[in-house]
């Protein structure tokens, strides 16, 4: 700006133009606004999240919540403490103290790595928040952090520690934590999850705990084409990607679980 300025007061001997000052001052002023507008247009829009997903259950308060899991008839419950980073404002670190009646059995201490998640876009005042879920199917209550909302989408992340009966403590998971959006299915022992590839494709993904991992059984991609839906079934079997185009009538448990009917 400096060099400028000597630049036009050479030009004009010492008097800067009236018309580069008026340009210069139009410049500074829309510049700005235009700056900010563009931040504003990149807002994230969630889609929208089904009666039964774990976020739409999750309490409001998590510093100390009760699972109906039990050791010889004694109730687990625990102790749930937040670290807030000063510089981030972002988590840094949940102490986790679970309790059998008042013996404490276990202490997690769970660290979050924003540098591989990337920043979330929605859900910060949820982030850190546990809640007791069955995910495994086998009787017992779950443990899942939440991580918040990542992407355009805002899709919903989770870990989560997994029972172990036999050691009486909860052992992490990390496949948990590539199901996004994650809804439970207890009549068929499953986990849905869906997301949205852009603003007219969506994606469905069936999950079952199989062999000690959450894996992806099946797959629907909902997407628009020439101006009709078209239903996209994905299944794998002995290493084979098998696609096949499905009809509305053909839907079968899908039906109840997509978003665009």
């Amino acid at each position: 700006m400096q060099n400028q300025r000597r630049y036009l007061n050479r030009q004009n001997g010492g008097v800067p133009n009236l018309a580069h000052l008026l340009l210069l001052f139009i410049m500074i002023l829309v510049i700005p606004i235009s700056c900010i507008s563009c931040q504003q247009n990149k807002r994230v829009v969630p889609i929208n999240k089904h009666n039964d997903s774990i976020h739409a259950k999750i309490p409001n308060d998590t510093s100390l919540i009760h699972s109906d899991t039990s050791l010889e008839g004694k109730k687990i419950h625990i102790d749930n403490t937040v670290t807030i980073d000063s510089i981030t404002h972002l988590p840094d670190t949940n102490k986790i103290f679970v309790f059998r009646d008042e013996k404490k059995i276990q202490t997690i201490i769970y660290k979050y790595n924003w540098e591989e998640y990337g920043s979330p876009t929605i859900g910060r005042d949820s982030i850190g928040k546990i809640d007791f879920v069955d995910v495994d199917f086998d009787g017992n209550k779950d443990l899942l952090i939440y991580k918040g909302g990542f992407g355009n989408q805002g899709a919903d992340i989770y870990d989560c520690f997994l029972w172990n009966d036999n050691k009486h403590q909860f052992k992490i998971a990390p496949s948990f934590s590539y199901i996004l959006n994650p809804s439970i299915d207890n009549r068929q022992k499953c986990i849905y999850s869906f997301s949205r590839e852009n603003a007219s494709s969506y994606v469905n993904v069936k999950y079952k705990f199989q062999n000690g991992e959450f894996r992806a059984i099946s797959t629907l991609k909902e997407k628009v084409d020439n101006g009709k839906m078209v239903y996209i079934l994905e299944t794998s079997q002995n290493g084979v990607l098998h696609k096949k185009i499905l009809r509305p009538a053909d839907l079968g448990e899908w039906k109840e679980k997509i978003l665009t009917k």
